[in-house]
């Protein structure tokens, strides 16, 4: 025991204060793995939260809860409630915790049935109100109501029935006229403000008591920022829950109805939630792959660094335990500041400690155990069997145990793919980051490395034997450094990060180019006004600058096509005759030709169909029904694009000219559709539009988009930043070899100015095979698991987008591999700025 423990505090003071910057380096890049262990999953998780606040927000009042009760009525319980338990009932319903986290203002509607009351000019009718705190009134004359005889109308009403203040109605009298307030939702009480039929008039709760059954409405809102996206599912739980036991809200005092659209307005935001967790997840674990194998790297620096002093601890009889516990005890020390560090600066984002574990693991295990392994390699070099046929009994069962262990990986790959490939995007066995997917680019990047490691001998093996036939010692001595310059965890880290960049760039690019496919698919146009517009608008917008075509269209669903073995329904689209200019600036297939044939007077009908009922239509006579009139239509033509995005059905397309004249009553157009790059100045006085430029904004600024672009920009940043550090590190630790090398090459007349050519030989082959195989890896993942990943979900359009390989990506990953590999070779230069060769050979590369 004493042997193990012995001098171990001495050296690691020692060897701390000889590698200071060396461990300072260490323990920056071990807090850096820590903070991304630690806020990857933060991050991802705070942007799915996002878009459930977003999604709740965007759902509005439907999202809202509402519980409802008559009053004044004995149900069929037995039970009575009177006003009174109501008014005390709305600020003590019983809620399911789940759901009082997320309520917020609670709002009473009570509304009287309509009752007829006399005045001087006869009789009004009209409907009471209960006037309750969260009524926010502006009062234009008078004041509100006090006591049971007085009520408030609206300035609507008021000056429809030519009411005033003191304005009798039988037994209650007007006592103010008043408006609405500011940012009050009406939804319970719609009309209120309407200047039509019946009167509304606002009264004390003595006042409207008389009055019965009372229909009674408490609105419990929704508050979005108080939402997750585990939350939406906790609520949508207890809302069912609640609805078949709605007697604990009263504490068992009356027998409720619980009435919402919680779950409708939400349905689509679990698809979405699923989709950007899939992407999300895709790039979860390869930047802390990356990570990992750099610490390996630098902790092999170290022990490169100390590779003198282990080797004179073993000479003096050092045992391998002994030299694993002194490097064991610094490395403690190192991953205690490091990974607390991390911790530290990870606070703001942190969600579990648990996803720090495997990167302190690292951390302690990395530097002990290559240090034993370079003790014990180092004292067993020499040691190899007298006999030739054990010799090589030995290679072939380390060769076996190395295609054992390469053919693991790729079936483990291979299962990794098809499984996720299976279950696809709806799959919900996984909460949060799903670690099958995230996992993926790691065994793939592994699978490429391994493939790379095969191949590169014989790459190599060629060009040495061009380099041979070049003039002059540079072609054979880069020849001679490539060949033994490639080692696997180097060139796995390199291919990770690359893979990961090229990963990151075509999924941005698919999800980007997917969007803007989207948009035209949703909007139909530049922009698309939908309403009854007069002549004089629709010319207005045609004749604006910037505008070059337009066209009106109305839309007809379930319309009877007859004539078939079957009657089909089809959304009938009736065009006017600018609708095919509108679809030849659209992008995609050329409109069908025959949309200019549709503004015909021909008998019958031309129309023009969609490929699916093109199949089912022959040489009988058909018909289009609308309402009570039947119109004989022919086929002249098939048009593959329709307004999937914003309509559904089978569309056929007439001209609506030409319908109009064989129809009793005239289809009036609704949808204006409008083309150019003056549109949205054209439009924007108009209340219904939708523009294609303010779809695709808000959809890329939508919180699950917009984030999952943003983490995944990020990801492809990090992943350049670790490949240089890993490149780097890689320089660093094979730096002293080469200068004994160089310092050879001297004595045979070589001078010391070549060295940077031995350190670009040796590190080229590196990048250029990363950069070959991060490529593959990249492209093969998106490609692998493209369908998988949720993409039309993001995107918003009506099917999966086309996976794009813009060139650009690998243009800017061939630029970024140049860019590092310069910095490389200027770390070399420094290097080894100060070395003398003859130093550096006389003492044989110790320090």
């Amino acid at each position: 025991m004493r042997s193990l423990f012995s001098a171990t505090g001495l050296l690691v003071r020692r060897r701390l204060r000889r590698n200071a910057g060396l461990l300072a380096a260490w323990t920056g890049l071990l807090a850096i793995a820590t903070v991304l262990a630690l806020a990857i999953p933060g991050i991802i998780l705070s942007t799915v939260d996002r878009g459930a606040r977003e999604a709740v927000a965007a759902a509005g009042t439907a999202a809202d809860i509402l519980v409802l009760a008559d009053v004044n009525e004995q149900n069929y319980s037995g039970q009575y409630i009177s006003i009174k338990n109501l008014l005390a009932l709305v600020d003590n319903l019983v809620l399911p915790p789940e759901i009082a986290r997320v309520t917020g203002e609670r709002s009473l509607t009570v509304v009287a049935p309509p009752v007829s009351l006399f005045t001087d000019d006869g009789a009004i009718a009209s409907r009471l109100v209960l006037l309750t705190q969260s009524h926010r009134l502006t009062v234009v004359d008078g004041e509100l109501p006090r006591t049971a005889d007085q009520v408030a109308v609206t300035v609507a009403g008021a000056e429809l029935k030519g009411l005033k203040v003191g304005s009798p109605l039988g037994a209650l009298v007007v006592s103010g006229i008043v408006e609405p307030g500011d940012d009050e939702c009406w939804c319970d009480l719609p009309g209120v403000w309407d200047v039509d039929e019946p009167l509304t008039m606002f009264a004390t709760a003595e006042g409207i008591a008389p009055f019965q059954p009372l229909e009674a409405t408490i609105r419990l809102s929704i508050r979005p920022e108080a939402f997750s996206s585990a939350r939406i599912a906790e609520v949508e739980r207890s809302i069912r829950s609640l609805q078949l036991n709605t007697y604990r809200l009263s504490g068992g005092t009356a027998t409720l109805l619980v009435q919402t659209q919680f779950g409708d307005a939400l349905e689509d935001f679990p698809r979405g939630e699923r989709a950007a967790l899939a992407q999300l997840s895709l790039l979860t674990a390869g930047p802390l792959g990356v990570l990992a194998a750099v610490l390996v790297l630098l902790s092999r620096l170290i022990v490169e660094r100390r590779a003198s002093d282990l080797l004179l601890e073993r000479a003096r009889g050092s045992s391998l335990a002994a030299i694993g516990v002194r490097a064991l005890a610094e490395s403690a020390l190192t991953a205690l500041v490091g990974c607390g560090l991390g911790v530290a600066i990870a606070l703001p984002f942190l969600v579990a400690v648990t996803p720090v574990i495997p990167v302190f693991v690292i951390a302690l295990l990395a530097g002990p155990v290559q240090a034993v392994l370079f003790a014990r390699g180092a004292s067993r070099s020499t040691r190899q069997p007298a006999n030739r046929a054990d010799r090589h009994d030995a290679v072939q069962r380390a060769r076996v145990r190395r295609i054992v262990a390469e053919l693991a990986v790729v079936a483990l790959a291979a299962g990794a793919i098809v499984s996720v490939r299976s279950r696809g995007l709806l799959q919900t066995t996984t909460e949060g980051i799903d670690p099958l997917l995230a996992a993926t680019p790691l065994l793939l990047s592994t699978v490429v490395t391994l493939a790379l490691m095969r191949l590169y001998p014989l790459v190599i093996r060629g060009l040495s034997a061009l380099a041979q036939r070049s003039r002059g010692a540079l072609g054979v001595l880069g020849a001679s450094q490539a060949r033994h310059s490639l080692a696997p965890l180097p060139l796995f880290a390199l291919t990770l990060a690359m893979a990961l960049a090229v990963g990151s760039g075509l999924l941005v690019d698919t999800v980007r180019s997917g969007q803007v496919d989207a948009s035209w698919q949703r909007v139909g146009a530049d922009a698309r006004v939908t309403g009854v517009l007069s002549e004089e608008d629709v010319a207005a917008v045609a004749s604006a600058p910037g505008v070059t075509f337009s066209s009106r269209s109305v839309a007809s669903s379930s319309v009877e096509l007859g004539g078939l073995r079957s009657i089909v329904l089809v959304t009938a689209i009736a065009v006017d005759e600018g609708y095919p200019d509108v679809a030849e600036e659209l992008p995609g297939p050329a409109p069908a030709a025959s949309l200019r044939q549709l503004a015909s007077s021909n008998e019958p009908l031309p129309m023009v169909v969609d490929p699916e009922l093109a199949d089912r239509i022959g040489a009988e006579e058909i018909t289009l029904r609308f309402g009570q009139d039947e119109v004989a239509v022919e086929v002249v033509g098939v048009q593959s694009r329709g307004p999937s995005g914003y309509l559904s059905g089978r569309f056929v397309y007439v001209d609506l000219d030409s319908l109009n004249e064989r129809l009793k009553s005239d289809l009036k157009p609704d949808t204006l559709l409008v083309m150019g790059p003056g549109t949205d100045a054209a439009v924007g006085d108009f209340g219904d539009v939708l523009t294609r430029s303010g779809w695709l904004a808000e959809r890329r600024d939508s919180a699950l988009a917009g984030g999952v672009t943003t983490v995944i920009a990020l990801t492809a940043a990090a992943a350049g930043a670790l490949a240089l550090i890993a490149l780097l590190s890689t320089v660093l630790a094979t730096s002293r070899r080469r200068a004994t090398t160089l310092a050879l090459l001297r004595t045979l007349g070589i001078t010391p100015r070549f060295g940077w050519w031995l350190a670009l030989a040796e590190i080229a082959p590196v990048v250029v095979a990363a950069v070959v195989g991060g490529a593959l890896a990249g492209v093969g993942i998106i490609l692998a698991l493209g369908s998988s990943l949720g993409l039309a979900v993001l995107t918003g359009g009506v099917g999966q987008p086309t996976l794009l390989i813009s060139p650009l990506v690998l243009v800017g990953l061939a630029a970024a591999a140049l860019l590092i590999l310069v910095l490389a070779m200027l770390a070399e230069v420094l290097v080894r700025r100060r070395d003398r060769l003859s130093d550096v050979l006389r003492v044989g590369g110790t320090e």
